[in-house]
């Protein structure tokens, strides 16, 4: 059972920045076992007699220690076990650190304890031998802070074990196998669900890539008709102009050779009508034909023209 107490050293009216550290621990030990008077408790009964078995080791080797001095403090022969059981492990700072230590020992006057009383009186002997020495312990405001700090996180990491131990036990009480097999067979299900949708997803995504390929080879196949056909727009628009020239021109000059005819005015000749009317068409334009034909009708006209009014001289 340890109780700790710090207690701030400063002046008066400043604040501490020292603080002096102190503990009490109280240990009660249990006496050597017989063995022989049960079964219940062999097992405990075995291992409180070994972990004081390990304890009046370390005691035997401090007190050896205490006896040579200090001179020979570091030999190899002096080494105490104090890793070869929990009890000593525990008791490593109270026996050999800086401590002050009683050791209270108990005996019974029966005659049939005396092998018992006399293994506690040697085991009292070696341990009134051991010399401890207690030195003030003086640590900082932080420091005694992160102590405590440490201490708080080991009690944190006790009650995790503990609820871990607990959840285990929980689940080693379930009474059921075949719910265990049904919540295993539950969690596979979804497993290969899950599976399956990630099948189908890449399969959809496979797809939507090749159809996204598709689409951009006919977009740029539409985008390629669409400049040839530009181009032929453009060169349609240009025959038409051209064409609606020409009309244009044959008409004028029809309107003139019909207004000449009826004035009777021979003196213009039909070669200055041609002249009016434009120049020969290119024969390869698609308009070409309906062109000359008009020019035909002009010649025929400005023909029947002339020659009446040859006749009327």
């Amino acid at each position: 059972m340890p109780l700790e107490a710090d207690a701030p050293l400063g002046e008066d009216n400043e604040p501490a920045q020292v603080t002096r550290i102190g503990r009490l621990v109280i240990v009660d030990l249990a006496g050597n076992e017989r063995l022989e008077a049960g079964t219940e408790y062999v097992a405990e009964s075995s291992s409180i007699n070994k972990s004081l078995f390990f304890l009046g080791k370390v005691i035997e080797k401090l007190a050896a220690r205490a006896g040579r001095g200090t001179a020979q403090a570091s030999d190899d022969g002096d080494h105490v076990p104090f890793r070869d059981s929990k009890l000593t492990r525990l008791l490593s700072v109270h026996l050999g650190g800086n401590s002050r230590t009683g050791l209270l020992v108990t005996l019974t006057p029966a005659a049939d304890a005396v092998e018992q009383s006399l293994t506690t009186l040697r085991f009292a002997q070696k341990a009134s031998q051991v010399r401890c020495v207690a030195k003030p312990v003086l640590i900082s405001k932080e420091q005694s802070l992160i102590v405590k700090q440490r201490e708080i996180i080991a009690q944190l990491h006790s009650q995790v074990r503990s609820l871990q131990e607990e959840v285990q036990r929980s689940t080693s009480s379930l009474p059921s196998r075949s719910g265990e097999d049904e919540l295993v067979a539950e969690r596979q299900q979804c497993a290969e669900q899950l599976q399956a949708l990630v099948l189908s997803s890449t399969e959809h995504g496979r797809s939507f890539v090749s159809k996204s390929r598709e689409v951009d080879t006919v977009v740029t196949a539409l985008h390629r008709n669409m400049d040839v056909l530009q181009k032929q727009k453009s060169l349609v628009v240009e025959n038409m102009k051209a064409l609606y020239k020409a009309v244009n021109d044959v008409n004028a000059s029809l309107t003139h050779a019909a207004e000449v005819l009826r004035k009777g005015e021979g003196s213009e000749t039909a070669s200055s009508i041609l002249a009016a009317a434009g120049s020969v068409p290119d024969t390869s334009a698609p308009w070409a034909p309906a062109v000359l034909e008009l020019r035909e009708k002009l010649v025929l006209l400005l023909g029947a023209a002339q020659s009446g009014a040859s006749e009327g001289g």
